[in-house]
């Protein structure tokens, strides 16, 4: 408890500097290349305003927790069943290592045509993007649970559903913490590019649309909006691991 007051004066005076340096650039720059923080804020206000940062911001959160949630609801089983079961390893393995590799931003088009220009596109993108980060941190729990504590359990007369439900899924918590942790921050940077080319709404197309225009106080608007969400969408699941799981020694 005593070291909270200090973390959190740290990250005030961290963030004051931030922006006693942002200020410092402006001064040197012109507005087209490096806005002030009073006039990203002023034009933050005016966009709010608007209702168009609201709505930039509702379309992105939506994408991002659809396709995520998604990903969640696929990938971890998936991760249990390949830690847990050898052969469903060997026969997934390749797939997800290959699939991995490529990168999401190269399906917006083929997913545009197998989705459709709506929502459908940049759930599925996310949930591309969220899905394998979430299995392999999964598996890597699963693989991670002491042998010893598993003939122990077996000796005592577990079964094989019950050593894996009480024994290796509470183990497995924190490295299925780590990969949501993991896919949330990719979620955000995949779908700002995806709606960069192929969207008409959300925070990526606030900036692409913002330079189309040099309109550089509106991009920097969209980079500050993007990081304040992610930052408190941790934020928030942070807590919430910490308010429910904290038993199973999660950070």
């Amino acid at each position: 408890m005593r070291g909270k007051p200090w973390s959190g004066m740290l990250s005030v005076f961290g963030f004051s500097l931030f922006i006693f340096g942002w200020w410092i650039v402006s001064e040197f720059s012109h507005p087209l290349f490096v806005p002030s923080p009073w006039l990203t804020v002023m034009t933050a206000i005016e966009l709010a305003g608007t209702g168009f940062l609201h709505e930039s911001i509702l379309m992105s959160m939506g994408r991002i927790m659809g396709g995520w949630l998604l990903g969640c609801a696929l990938g971890i089983p998936l991760g249990l069943l390949m830690g847990w079961l050898p052969g469903v390893r060997t026969f997934a393995t390749p797939y997800i290592q290959g699939l991995r590799y490529i990168p999401p931003i190269s399906f917006v088009g083929i997913f545009i045509v197998w989705f459709g220009l709506g929502e459908a596109s940049k759930i599925m993108l996310v949930f591309y993007t969220s899905f394998f980060v979430i299995v392999i941190n999964t598996m890597a729990g699963t693989l991670s649970a002491s042998p010893g504590v598993l003939r122990a359990a077996r000796s005592l007369g577990a079964t094989e559903t019950q050593v894996l439900l009480q024994v290796v899924v509470p183990e497995t918590v924190p490295y299925i913490v780590t990969g949501m942790r993991m896919a949330m921050g990719n979620a955000f940077i995949v779908i700002a590019a995806a709606e960069m080319l192929a969207a008409r709404s959300g925070m990526g197309y606030l900036i692409w649309s913002a330079r189309n225009f040099m309109l550089t106080d509106q991009i920097f608007v969209g980079f500050l909006g993007l990081g304040l969400l992610g930052l408190t969408t941790d934020q928030v699941f942070r807590f919430l691991v910490y308010r429910f799981f904290s038993r199973y020694r999660v950070v």
